[in-house]
């Protein structure tokens, strides 16, 4: 949390060599993963097992 508080990406996603995760307030329709979410086909992950925070896959087209 700390990381977050400063700003600063988790180190997850700092790390992906891929730049395949996302981070951010998805409540917020202006952030990166809020649009990203608008325009994509995603799937919840694990949905039954209440993943909070909420952790989404980006479905290939």
């Amino acid at each position: 949390m700390e990381m977050i508080n400063e700003g600063k990406q988790p180190a997850c996603v700092q790390a992906c060599p891929a730049e395949a995760r996302l981070f951010g307030d998805i409540l917020d329709p202006q952030s990166e993963i809020s649009k990203k979410i608008a325009s994509s086909r995603t799937e919840l992950l694990m949905p039954n097992k209440g993943t909070k925070p909420n952790f989404f896959v980006v479905v290939s087209k």
